[in-house]
């Protein structure tokens, strides 16, 4: 049995340890630009994309872009300016919303009609203008990084004097430059070493022969499929050590 001393001491200690580690939690979370106490702007939950440590060679995608209505936005993708092989390619992208009131939009941005994003924006308040950061690892997609494309930027939005949010936003393509061999012989180095020879979107055409964006799945019921579940994309890779084997992954939204 431990005197009643002991136990004090030891609950005094604990107590103090754990109020050393609250506040360097604390401190830590303040340092963060990712994380700010007491602001109600919009929190990012995802980690950041882990990253190469050497420079990449960057590719502005488009730059404040202004969501107004519902016009669908153009960019132009070029390789020259990054050539590959790469090691790791991240999307990037930054969006806001102007103070005022706005409702949540649908976000979508593709290119070749392969999507790179798909998400929904922060609702404004009066005194409250939201900005926020995306990153999405898309190594895997470096086949269709490998010829110029066109992509789409598409966030339908309402602005007048009853909704006020003006929403932007500018994208990037950061390319890490592959140094030497990374093969390490297992499956996900091999993977990484041999991306998906051809990146496939799945286009949905409407009867007017126009491409639909985002496209929808249905069921055999002809049911649309709930905007959760819209295509990504669709990859098609060859095992270079095993020629006569092919793969196909379809991704979808979770």
């Amino acid at each position: 049995m431990f005197p009643s001393s002991r136990i004090g001491q030891s609950t005094l200690v604990c107590a103090y340890l754990l109020l050393i580690l609250l506040c360097a939690g604390a401190s830590q979370a303040q340092d963060s630009p990712r994380f700010q106490i007491g602001s109600s702007n919009t929190l990012t939950a995802d980690p950041p994309v882990p990253r190469p440590h050497h420079e990449p060679c960057v590719v502005q995608l488009f730059s404040n872009f202004q969501f107004v209505n519902f016009d669908v936005h153009n960019y132009q993708f070029s390789p020259d300016q990054c050539p590959g092989p790469w090691e790791k390619v991240v999307f990037t992208a930054d969006f806001n919303v102007t103070a005022g009131r706005q409702f949540d939009r649908t976000a979508v941005v593709n290119m070749g009609f392969v999507n790179l994003y798909f998400g929904t924006t922060p609702e404004p308040r009066r005194a409250l203008s939201p900005s926020w950061h995306i990153e999405r690892d898309v190594t895997d997609y470096g086949a269709l990084f490998t010829s110029a494309q066109t992509g789409h930027v598409i966030l339908g939005n309402i602005v007048n004097s009853t909704y006020t949010g003006v929403i932007s936003g500018s994208a990037a393509l950061e390319f890490y430059p592959k140094h030497g061999n990374n093969e390490r012989g297992n499956d996900h180095e091999d993977d990484r070493a041999h991306p998906a020879d051809a990146v496939y979107p799945l286009k949905q055409v409407d009867s007017n022969g126009s491409v639909s964006e985002p496209a929808f799945l249905h069921t055999p019921a002809g049911n649309d499929v709930h905007p959760s579940a819209q295509y990504r994309t669709g990859l098609l890779g060859r095992n270079r050590a095993k020629p006569n084997q092919r793969r196909a992954v379809v991704r979808l939204f979770p």
